[in-house]
């Protein structure tokens, strides 16, 4: 969460999104807009000046999930290393026989003691050097941006051409 705070604090906007094998079950039950979707509505939200709670019953996952959120500059998905996105590997030990993923699948990797030769040439952090670790994301925004951009020209120029 402390990475969170200093990417907002660089004009980075962040979301956050868990998945989870367990019900979601949000707002409390007493609640009218809780009632609605145990009702059969298929959408409910609870809105104030500051804040909103949404919640849709579907089976679209990730994909409806991160449309929600198309206003970020990163999104911050926790869990769904089956997913086709970019991966951070957080690892709580420096083994690579216990990552959850093969150093060579991710991005970066988060890791405590873990040797760079172990890391498959993929930058190394330490959860403490959220300093670091925010320079490293805001450089690979920018590359992914670039890669991006230059990606939107040439299909505007392959368009072009066609006309």
């Amino acid at each position: 969460m402390r990475l969170i705070g200093e990417l907002n604090r660089r004009g980075i906007t962040t979301a956050y999104l868990k998945h989870t094998h367990h019900e979601v079950d949000m707002p409390p039950q007493d609640r009218d807009s809780q009632k609605a979707l145990a009702a059969g509505c298929g959408q409910s939200a609870v809105f104030s000046d500051q804040q909103l709670l949404y919640v849709q019953r579907t089976g679209n996952g990730l994909g409806r999930a991160l449309e929600l959120f198309e206003d970020a500059d990163l999104i911050l998905v926790e869990g769904g290393k089956k997913e086709k996105l970019p991966k951070v590997l957080v690892a709580s030990s420096p083994d690579p026989g216990q990552f959850a993923l093969p150093p060579e699948e991710c991005e970066a990797i988060i890791c405590k003691g873990l040797p760079e030769s172990a890391a498959g040439g993929r930058p190394v952090f330490s959860r403490e050097d959220i300093g670091s670790l925010a320079d490293w994301v805001v450089q690979w925004l920018q590359a992914r941006r670039r890669d991006m951009d230059m990606a939107a020209s040439a299909e505007n120029d392959r368009k072009r051409a066609e006309v």
